[in-house]
């Protein structure tokens, strides 16, 4: 394996190739944002604690203005329960500054491959780098910040969770030295690059704990620009408090974990793929920030083995019609992850639809259908009556911020609307 290992990257370091980050492939959530105004109102059920279903009158109002390269979007959400008064989106009490401030669901200047790309508001679905580090995170509806530079020569990527309370924050580096001395279009292409997340607060229920650090290296190499075609590799470590995969949980020692990913990326028409083999030592996560991350880490870092597997990415995208995406990776054969997300505005007349379904951990066939803390699941689904009135109903498992701050919890909630939807 050693040998096997060795001459794949001597063969990556002689190929020249375009950098084609993980990245460039996930959803952006803003690309198909336009100017107008949607509004409903109807009936929210939201699952307590006790297992009881709570009704909710609704009203939202979402106005958002996109002007190619400047866009800013709002979205009030007010639920009305006579016995709980007015509460926001997700049942909580309006007595934190911060839920008016979910009020501006985002501001973005750019789009992703400018020279200059920034977003204020939620981070959904990010992506730093080929993803074995961070991969279809989720700061679960905080207001954060997202800046990338992209020159021919040197660019970045970075990430910041929550203004509020920051906890985790990072980015990456990438560097194409040889577009400096013009060596060959395909050499000048090469790219190197350096990648550092950490979260100074892994574990909620700790105030002790060690900061969570994770950093790679990355080369990447373009072989046919035209198919979009590339090979890379990443060598990634991980540094924090790993639990024994035996009773208690709770108890753990701080180690380091490493990680090897080689995989091959390749863009057709309206189509990206990609499929990685990565070999992780026993104190390894791959792609510790992910969806789940942040509601199951006090967890989620346990010692497994050393593994080896597959990891692949299906996406499609039609600008403005609908964009989809399944991801799939196993380890050793046992407890795959799945992910799935599309969305469609525009390919069906009269019809939007929005789902998102992510689960680690899959024990058997059963379990896929099992929401829990390793999973999350959104759908919504929207009819033109007559334009602009639409009718919708949406369904969604997913998790959010506690009202103290402290942690996460699983919000399950129904809701039906009755609304309109102009676009400009």
């Amino acid at each position: 394996m050693n040998k096997i290992l060795f001459m794949l990257l001597i063969g990556l370091s002689i190929f020249p190739i375009s950098n084609l980050a993980y990245s460039q492939i996930a959803y952006d959530p803003y690309a198909m944002a336009q100017t107008g105004f949607s509004g409903a109102t109807g009936l929210t059920m939201i699952k307590g604690e006790d297992g009881e279903l709570t009704p909710f009158y609704r009203l939202q109002l979402r106005p958002e203005i996109n002007l190619d390269k400047i866009g800013v979007g709002f979205d009030a959400v007010l639920l009305y329960n006579p016995d709980k008064d007015i509460r926001s989106e997700d049942g909580e009490k309006w007595d934190s500054w911060r839920d008016y401030i979910r009020a501006i669901r985002y501001f973005r200047y750019g789009h992703r491959r400018d020279s200059l790309y920034f977003v204020y508001g939620a981070l959904d679905n990010m992506y730093i780098g080929h993803g074995l580090i961070m991969g279809g995170y989720s700061n679960y509806d905080r207001r954060g910040l997202r800046f990338d530079v992209n020159t021919k020569v040197l660019g970045a990527e970075t990430i910041l969770n929550n203004l509020a309370e920051s906890n985790i924050f990072g980015g990456r580096i990438y560097l194409r030295p040889f577009q400096i001395l013009n060596i060959a279009p395909l050499i000048n292409r090469l790219t190197f690059g350096a990648t550092y997340i950490t979260d100074i607060d892994p574990n909620p229920e700790s105030d002790s704990e060690d900061s969570l650090i994770a950093y790679s290296l990355d080369l990447s190499i373009p072989i046919i620009k035209a198919l979009g075609l590339e090979i890379y590799n990443e060598l990634a470590s991980l540094r924090g408090l790993v639990k024994s995969p035996r009773p208690p949980l709770i108890k753990g020692e701080v180690e380091t974990g490493v990680g090897y990913a080689v995989g091959t990326g390749m863009e057709i028409f309206s189509a990206n793929f990609k499929i990685e083999y990565r070999i992780l030592n026993e104190y390894f996560q791959p792609t510790p920030f992910d969806y789940t991350y942040e509601a199951s880490k006090p967890l989620k870092f346990t010692a497994k083995g050393q593994q080896k597997g597959i990891y692949s990415l299906l996406a499609y995208n039609l600008p403005q019609k609908i964009w989809g995406a399944i991801a799939y990776e196993d380890y050793n054969l046992s407890d795959p992850n799945l992910y799935g997300e599309i969305v469609e505005i525009g390919l069906i007349d009269k019809m939007s639809l929005r789902a998102f379904y992510v689960k680690r951990g899959i024990e058997d066939f059963k379990d896929i259908f099992d929401l829990d803390e390793k999973s999350a699941f959104t759908v919504r689904i929207g009819f033109e009556v007559f334009s602009p009135l639409e009718l919708a109903v949406s369904r969604e498992f997913r998790f959010r911020e506690r009202e103290d701050g402290k942690g996460f919890e699983t919000i399950s909630k129904t809701s039906f609307e009755l609304g309109v939807n102009v676009q400009f």
